[in-house]
Order: structure tokens, then sequence, then C-alpha cells
């Protein structure tokens, strides 16, 4: 059977870095799915884009190299930019790592996920069609409304969907996948993997580009294990993850969550840093619609708690973060800290305790200044907060080392950055870190180590985290307290190991089936 995709010897470098991949095979048939894994820094990413002539988007120009280089039939050893943007229209679907980013904010969702059709010729009506359609299949509820929405309105788990969707809806023989269940819980991401399966099943060639090693063994048939540039083993799923030959692979898959943080919660008896009460927050949809992303929600956070906070994308948890800083208002309810009015006080009389609470954003990278080095996007934070700590001081704490103050962020790796983030959140010595999705977008190996970071903080610092992710591992493994949120309320709450082991919500019971088929 030919190859969709053959590459051979495959080289890839950058002015002032070198190689970041070197002599790279790959091979992949029709209805088939390849997996690639790696550390960060390994040239995942670098990979993903160099196989559908993206090596360089939005940054230094790259140089690629092959001994051969075939896409769905074609020579591409020395393809010019045009006939890549046909290949990629035509045969060729790309579902980006950064869903944050990778929509325009000026259009709507529809005319994002069509517009590749639209430069086929396809007439409006079967276009319509065929954009709802994908739509739906990336596991979109209400198509229609979804279509008619910005990606502003949407969740990070919805905006990952219409990537899905404005992938497959050409219906490619070749689907390049990185990182496709990033910022979706397990229930969506079942969902989501499941898709890609039958589209596999259906003679799409699958290339996989993922941390979750569980979502690589349903849904790869082969896997290749990258590590600087190069790949260091390869073979069938089972054998590679299930009898792992290099150190690289035994390291990734020793880093996957697993187990519980042995500590008690914190007793009822420590003070409460955040109290919400009541919270309602409801957003106008087009078409005069309207949604309720937060339903009556109560909570409370004490001092030197870590509480997470789970649920699937669009059940109100960004909302919930949002409310908690005051970055926004409730239509209802209130949110008190430290036992005094917070969300009802105009910004003014807010701004002397705002070092109390600080957000960790889901994208530090986009919060970032791009034109500042480290060291001053630190030191700016430090004078705003009035402290005497300095940036080295404040890189310490979060285990980074100094040489990363005088480099920008977008030189960083994701950990570094997310890192960085951290750091700039403790400058102002708050009681208490909101943290949206921390390591959603973070390989294996990183993913523990920022995870024992905030373990690590907590304790030397005492300083109370809310922690909001889609994975419950993650939960599992930073936090003493979970609240289970679905459609806007939350319907468990209670210690972890309790709702893990003893779960009364049927969302919860379906989240950690999820999980479990996934694992």
């Amino acid at each position: 059977m030919s190859a969709v995709l053959d590459v051979a010897g495959l080289t890839v470098s950058f002015p002032g870095v070198g190689e970041v991949l070197r002599g790279v095979d790959l091979r992949l048939e029709p209805g088939r799915c390849l997996a690639v894994v790696g550390e960060s820094g390994a040239g995942k990413s670098v990979l993903a884009r160099s196989v559908v002539g993206l090596a360089g988007e939005g940054g230094a120009p790259a140089t690629v190299a092959a001994e051969r280089f075939t896409v769905a039939g074609q020579d591409v050893t020395r393809a010019d930019q045009r006939r890549w943007r046909r290949l990629r229209g035509e045969q060729v679907g790309f579902v980006l790592q950064d869903a944050l980013q990778s929509l325009d904010p000026l259009r709507t969702v529809g005319a994002e996920v069509g517009e590749s059709l639209k430069l086929r010729g396809v007439g409006l009506p079967e276009r319509r069609r065929r954009v709802l359609d994908a739509l739906a299949r990336a596991g979109l509820d209400e198509p229609e409304t979804r279509a008619a929405q910005r990606s502003g309105e949407l969740s990070g788990g919805m905006r990952q969907r219409a990537l899905i969707a404005s992938a497959i809806v050409s219906e490619p023989s070749l689907l390049v996948a990185d990182e496709p269940t990033t910022a979706l819980d397990a229930t969506v991401a079942r969902g989501v993997l499941e898709l890609l399966g039958r589209l596999r099943d259906a003679g799409t060639a699958v290339l996989l580009v993922s941390h979750d090693l569980g979502a690589v063994a349903r849904l790869a048939d082969d896997v290749v294990v990258l590590d600087g540039g190069r790949v260091v083993e390869a073979g069938p799923v089972g054998e590679v993850l299930g009898d792992p030959a290099h150190d690289v692979t035994r390291a990734l898959l020793a880093a996957v969550p697993r187990g519980a943080r042995r500590r008690a919660p914190v007793p009822a008896s420590e003070p409460e840093v955040l109290r919400a009460t009541g919270l309602h927050r409801r957003y106008r949809l087009p078409g005069g619609q309207a949604v309720d992303a937060l339903d009556g929600v109560d909570l409370v956070v004490r001092r030197g708690e870590a509480l997470g906070v789970v649920g699937e994308s669009g059940s109100g948890k960004s909302t919930l973060a949002r409310m908690l800083v005051a970055a926004e208002r409730p239509d209802a309810g209130r949110v008190e800290l430290a036992g005094e009015p917070w969300s009802e006080l105009p910004e003014r009389r807010r701004r002397y305790r705002r070092h109390l609470v600080r957000l960790v954003p889901q994208d530090p990278l986009a919060s970032f200044d791009p034109r500042w080095s480290a060291g001053r996007i630190l030191q700016s934070a430090l004078r705003i907060a009035g402290s005497s700590r300095t940036p080295a001081q404040l890189l310490e704490l979060v285990r980074l080392p100094a040489s990363v103050l005088g480099r920008r962020p977008r030189s960083l790796s994701g950990g570094q950055r997310q890192r960085l983030a951290i750091a700039r959140a403790l400058a102002a010595e708050p009681s208490v870190l909101v943290l949206d999705e921390p390591v959603s977008a973070l390989d294996v190996t990183v993913q523990a180590a920022i995870l024992d970071l905030l373990v690590d903080l907590q304790e030397r610092t005492g300083t109370a985290l809310v922690v909001i992710s889609h994975d419950l591992a993650v939960i599992r493994k930073v936090c003493e307290t979970v609240a289970v949120m679905h459609d806007g309320r939350i319907v468990e709450h209670g210690p972890v190991e309790q709702v893990w082991h003893n779960a009364t919500a049927p969302f919860t019971r379906a989240l950690l089936e999820a999980a479990a088929s996934d694992s």
C-alpha cells in the first residue's frame, strides 16, 4: 500500500539555533495512526509543522532538507508555499496546538471553519451544510449557534474543537493533529479521540503529536519517540509503551500523574481567604439566546488549602476563576476576600488588596509583553507589589536558573513560561493563587515538575491554591479537596480521595469512567 506520508532523513534547522530535527524517518499509510511523543523541546511541534509545510511559520525562517519527502503522493522536497497551500486546503488537515491564539477573533467560527471550502469555490449552501456537519462531528453542541459565534465567546475546549472542525471539513487524506486534546476534559477528549479513530478507520492517515500517553495508547497504531530532534525509539504502540527500550520513553511513562497527594483536608478552623456565595453569570449568545455560565455557585477556600475545580469544557470553570480574582463581576451573588467584600467593590477600592489573590492564566505567553525579558517582567511585578525581593529570588522559588532573566518569553519552553507566570504571581506574596489549567499544554515530564513545584510552594509558603483543571489526575496529585462543576453548578464537593473512590453525582462518575478508559 502506498504511503500518504513518506519521509526519510528529514532535517530542520533555524538560524542561531542549528538543527532541531536530525535525520527523521516517518512512514504513514492510509487508515493508520502514527503518534509522535517526547519531552518538551524534543522537536515534536516542529515535526508536525514541517510535514504540512509550515516549519518556519511565525518565527525565524527554517531550512528543511530531506532525502525523500512525499505527502499525499506528491513530492514536496522542493515545494513552494503556493503548492503547500493547495495541499493544505485539499489533502492535508492541520490541527494547531494553540487553540487560544489560532482562531481569528474578528471572524465567526463558521467563516473560519469554511475558509478552505470557500477558497476551493464551494457554494454557500453546500459550504454551510459541511461546516455544520464538521462542527457536529468535532463534538460541538448546537452547531448553528457555535457557527454564528466568534472565538472569544467560546471556552478553550470549544475553540479546540472548532480547530478540529476546520481541519476535517475538507475530508483530507492526511490529518496532522498537534496536541488535539490538550484543553479538553476527559469526556470531551474521549469524544475527540473517537472522532479521530473513526476518521482513521474510514481511511484517513492520522499523525498525532501528543503528550497524553493515554490518548496515544488508545488511538495510535505505531509510535515514534523523539529526543533532541532524533528518533530514539519507534515501533507498534503496544510494544513501545508496554516494554520501552530507551531511557527517554521510560521517563515519559514514569512521569504520568498517578496516585494521590497524601495530606488531610485543611480543617474548617483555618481562616477563609476566599468565599463565593450564590454566584450567577449569564452570557448573551447570537440570536437572542443566553447561557448560564454560573448558576448559584458556593465555594470556600481556606488558608493553606489546595482546592481543585474540575469539569468539562464550558462548565464554568474559567468564569469562576475570573470571578474569584475580580476580573469579572457576577450578575448575582458575591465573593469575599479574607472575610471582607471583594467582588462588589469598585476597582479603586480593590486595588490595594489585589496582591492577596493572583491569577496564573491558561495561556502564559499571551499574558507577557513579548518585547520584555523575563527579568523586566518580574522587576515590573515586584515594583507594583512594593516588594524588596529580586527577580533572581523569584526564579529561585520556581526552580528556574538566573540565566532565564535575560531571555524573552517566546524563547522559553512551555514549562519555563509556566514557571515564569507563577513567579510573576508570587511577586505580590499572595494569600491565594488561582491557576487556570496550569499544565494542560505541557508534556508529562514537565507536568510532573510543575505539579511537584506547586505542592512544594504551598508547603513552603502556605499559599492557598485554586487549581482549575479538566484533568482529574492533576487535581488528585496536587489538591486535598475538589469541587466538580457541570452546567455552571457545583454538583459534588469534598475530599479528593472520597470523591475519587465514592463519587455520588452521575456527572462525576462519567468523568472518572472517561479518565479510566484513557489511562
